[in-house]
């Protein structure tokens, strides 16, 4: 959009598979999300900002090839002892086949789920910072 007082970023959720990409933007658009992709508008301040809610697992990320992605939110499940081994690989082929100096951030999901975590906080934390993530 060329107006500056209506833009925002292309944001990609994923994850795993069963990681909660959907569910998550779910909340984000407050709203059923049954496509992969949704404008959400906002106020930032006074300023309108719109974003472009795309999630995609990595089966689908080649959807995405043309793509001018900012942000990607990985979705960590912390209920799922595998979730960090299969995390790396979705980073490198989110930069890969997106772009490789993205803005990537791993989200703990599934934290209110106490009794079955598997992954701590402080293994989730020590991860992204050694994978370059926020």
């Amino acid at each position: 959009m060329s107006d500056p007082k209506y833009w925002g970023p292309t944001v990609l959720i994923t994850g795993a598979p069963k990681s909660g990409k959907k569910s998550f933007a779910r909340l984000l658009t407050a709203a059923p999300y049954d496509t992969y992709s949704r404008n959400v508008d906002t106020n930032i301040g006074k300023k309108k900002v719109r974003m472009n809610i795309i999630y995609a697992g990595p089966e689908t990320m080649g959807m995405w090839l043309n793509t001018e992605v900012e942000v990607c939110l990985v979705l960590l499940d912390l209920t799922d002892e595998n979730g960090l081994k299969v995390i790396p690989d979705i980073i490198k082929g989110t930069r890969d086949i997106l772009n490789s100096n993205i803005k990537t951030y791993l989200i703990g999901n599934k934290f209110d789920d106490v009794q079955n975590r598997k992954i701590s906080e402080a293994d989730a934390r020590s991860f992204a910072q050694e994978h370059n993530m926020a």
